[in-house]
């Protein structure tokens, strides 16, 4: 018993720590499926926005190249129509014929940027890659004046000369201040709590990745979206700033679980504590604490439960008392007496065992035993006295035995009754 009400709430802990912990697991997978689901959501969401702020940019030199060949290639007032194209995001507006950077605007402070593309060791390889493959191309990041970076679109064009062929104009150039083009977004992405990462392909037939802009925080196991600007790859990457898992939930979780646990073991120890007292204050309340045999309640309960069990049957009630029961007391003391009150409960379990009657034993009092017997026939109730008396007889000889036989007469009384009847009927006995 002491085992059992330590091993059944240990393993109800145990259990409960089981559960609990795959619980939290479950809690957590499923808060890191739906951070990175909402995750996925605003990287595809902000990347778009980006990749067309940088399109609007871009469209820059789209106007000029229009302008460029509706003139065929000569553009008047140069300065007039990139000032109206500036914005706040762009560093400044080019063009490059045959590749060669003839005008600037705004031209102060960019004066170093007239450069030969095909004969410059950093532009030259990309320039010539856009000029042959007709598509648009971006270079950078890389620093400006005043410690502010940009990235660089150039659009190449192509006219037709008076025979119909296609032939390579130059560029029309924009440089875009980073992170001035797209700030908007990575703003409210940062405002939403992610850090972020905005990167390009460092060249149109390269594999690698070159960093355009990102955040100070450090990116773990980020989602991502990749689009494409030109003919060059472009991925945008985000990530909790609090990280994907949500520790405050997790523990929260846990502490639930942790309390239920501890509260369901303490109730299963509290559960099995009363109920070894609950079987012990029953047997108390029915057994007499000397005999171990059923006391007065015990006796009235268990005989009113054998006669409606067999409600066709017919009952007896038997009492046996130890002849100079003071007697022994009083000279041999009560622990002779309690001795003597031992013996008789055994001989009687003895006999019942031989007889194979069903049968209810109580200790009435210190010197009175009553037995309840069911019979079959009303008539010879007193068949088996003969070898009953010898039984306790050879036994213990201050034993003497009184049956109730006249009883033929007695309507059938309900069970505490017979009970009550064979108990008040001790005085007439002796």
């Amino acid at each position: 018993e002491v085992k059992k009400k330590i091993l059944v709430p240990l393993s109800v802990f145990l259990l409960g720590i089981c559960l609990a912990g795959l619980l939290v697991w479950k809690t957590d997978t499923h808060e890191k499926e739906q951070r990175r689901t909402t995750a996925q959501l605003n990287a595809t969401t902000y990347g778009e926005r980006i990749k067309n702020e940088i399109t609007n940019g871009i469209e820059i030199t789209d106007a000029l190249k229009q302008i460029l060949i509706s003139e065929d290639g000569e553009i008047n007032h140069f300065d007039t129509i990139a000032e109206n194209l500036m914005s706040d995001s762009v560093e400044s507006v080019q063009i490059a014929p045959d590749g060669i950077v003839t005008d600037i605007y705004p031209a102060e402070g960019n004066e170093a940027g007239k450069i030969d593309l095909y004969h410059d060791k950093d532009r030259s390889k990309i320039s010539c890659y856009a000029r042959d493959n007709h598509t648009l191309i971006t270079q950078g990041p890389f620093e400006l004046k005043q410690s502010s970076y940009g990235f660089a679109v150039r659009n190449p064009i192509y006219l037709k000369n008076a025979n119909g062929q296609e032939y390579f104009w130059g560029f029309t150039i924009v440089i875009l201040r980073v992170p001035d083009i797209f700030s908007n977004s990575i703003e409210a992405l940062s405002n939403f709590g992610y850090e972020y990462r905005l990167s390009k392909k460092d060249a149109p037939w390269s594999d690698d990745y070159k960093v355009v802009y990102q955040s100070d925080g450090q990116m773990t196991a980020p989602v991502s979206y990749e689009f494409t600007i030109g003919g060059e790859k472009w991925r945008f990457e985000v990530t909790p700033k609090s990280g994907w898992r949500n520790d405050c939930l997790i523990a929260t979780v846990s502490g639930i679980f942790m309390a239920v646990t501890l509260l369901l073991s303490g109730l299963t120890r509290v559960w099995l504590v009363s109920k070894e007292n609950k079987n012990k204050f029953q047997i108390l309340a029915h057994m007499d604490s000397l005999t171990k045999i059923n006391n007065r309640y015990g006796f009235d309960e268990l005989a009113e439960k054998m006669m409606d069990k067999n409600p066709k049957m017919y009952f007896v009630a038997g009492l046996l008392d130890i002849d100079d029961f003071k007697f022994i007391n009083d000279i041999y003391g009560h622990v002779y007496g309690d001795r003597a009150l031992k013996s008789l409960t055994d001989s009687i379990r003895l006999f019942s065992q031989k007889t194979h009657y069903w049968e209810e034993t109580v200790a009435m009092s210190s010197a009175f035993f009553c037995r309840i017997i069911p019979i079959k026939k009303r008539e010879n109730c007193c068949y088996n006295l003969p070898s009953f008396q010898r039984h306790f007889h050879a036994r213990e000889k201050n034993i003497r035995f009184l049956f109730l036989s006249d009883m033929q007469n007695i309507q059938p009384l309900h069970p505490a009754v017979h009970s009550l009847c064979a108990v008040q009927m001790q005085h007439f006995m002796k």
